[in-house]
């Protein structure tokens, strides 16, 4: 895991232990990010991990199981338009006709973020 690769709300793993990220800083030549409730916790970039999406995040996010996958519906009405498609096996995000591979939490923040859709995703 590389720090240009996250922002600051990512969902990450320390230790096993979910948590955001809240800042991010090259100190010493090495990159950090900072998280928890004070801005002076830092951690190396190396001794973090991504979250892995599983069904059980999905579903807690509003996700609704399909026979090929997920979908969620951005205005809570079922318009073709509003639609997300997350594809089980093959983990291909889809909205309109653009096709995205996300395997992590923070890859569907970054998607979401880019879409301009805000969506906090809860763990």
């Amino acid at each position: 895991m590389k720090a240009n690769e996250l922002m600051i709300d990512d969902w990450m793993l320390l230790h096993d232990v979910p948590f955001q990220v809240t800042s991010i800083y090259a100190k010493n030549g090495a990159r950090e990010i900072g998280f928890g409730n004070k801005e002076d916790f830092w951690v190396d970039i190396s001794n973090v991990e991504p979250i892995k999406i599983t069904p059980e995040i999905l579903e807690k996010n509003g996700w609704e199981k399909r026979p090929t996958g997920y979908v969620f519906y951005t205005d809570g009405k079922r318009y073709d338009n509003s639609l997300w498609y997350i594809f089980g096996s093959s983990n291909t995000f889809v909205v309109d006709t653009a096709e995205f591979q996300i395997n992590y939490v923070h890859e569907l923040q970054h998607i979401l973020k880019i879409l301009n859709i805000d969506k906090e995703i809860i763990i």
